[in-house]
């Protein structure tokens, strides 16, 4: 049990990463959910844009595994391991509107 977060924070993010991926390379407008409530002039380039949005988000819980893995244990790893997430998750916040600047 004292590895359930690593690895479900890294199975989490590689789907993720994996799912980016798959939508990156086929810029298929139809697997972006919602896809109906958005009003854009070309849905192959939002599609691509959502799939590095995507890629963005799947790096927080990677690295967050990836640290909690290499921390000596006895070395708060957990809570470090959780502001590497919170943080990541910000900074993809942050890449989200650079990302889609201009189709907002």
């Amino acid at each position: 049990m004292e590895y359930a977060y690593p690895i479900m924070s890294a199975a989490f993010g590689a789907l993720m990463l994996i799912y980016a991926a798959v939508l990156g390379r086929s810029k298929d407008p139809e697997m972006v959910p919602k896809m109906h409530a958005v009003d854009t002039a070309d849905p192959k380039n939002y599609a691509s844009l959502v799939s590095r949005i995507l890629a963005w988000i799947s790096a927080g819980p990677l690295a967050s595994a990836a640290l909690y893995m290499i921390l000596p244990e006895g070395a708060m790893r957990l809570p470090v391991s959780l502001f590497i997430l919170f943080g990541g998750l910000s900074l993809t916040i942050w890449r989200g509107f650079h990302i889609m600047r201009g189709e907002y």
